[in-house]
């Protein structure tokens, strides 16, 4: 904010906040406020400043997972820190990918061994896509809604 420039949001397609299990605020209503603001309607406000974006938010956390390589937890979003089980808060997310059951990437599998081509081609492939309106067709007709048990 000292520099008076955008942030991260404004500049990036994707915000990931990894190891979302483990962070701890001061302000927990503040910033789930905020956050809930931008992923309803893409405005933010820090300190003043009033703007628009289109990134997305990647949320990461690392659940508890059985012998079997399945989640401990029926209700795995329990285990992401309190402030952040709010209904209206994870209602504005898309999903969840279920990792557990994807493939484990092997060494021996990938292009490259090297850092720039598995990350940043990756990165761009999504960029790309991100404006194609079949991509996103395609995503939204692989979606499958599965309602937790209570």
């Amino acid at each position: 904010m000292g520099r008076k420039v955008e942030g991260v949001i404004a500049f990036y397609d994707t915000v990931v906040l990894d190891e979302v299990q483990t962070i701890r605020f001061t302000e927990c209503g503040e910033i789930i406020g905020a956050l809930k603001r931008y992923l309803e309607s893409g405005e933010y406000r820090v300190m003043g400043h009033r703007g628009t974006a289109e990134s997305g938010f990647v949320i990461l956390a690392n659940i508890q997972i059985d012998g079997d390589g399945l989640p401990v937890h029926r209700f795995i979003l329990s285990e992401l820190p309190e402030f952040m089980q709010e209904t209206a808060f994870i209602d504005r997310f898309y999903g969840i990918l279920p990792w557990w059951r994807l493939p484990r990437i092997e060494k021996k599998s990938l292009l490259s061994s090297g850092y720039a081509l598995r990350s940043d081609y990756l990165s761009e492939i999504l960029h790309l896509l991100r404006a194609k309106t079949e991509y996103s067709d395609f995503v939204k007709s692989h979606l499958i809604f599965i309602l937790p048990e209570i």
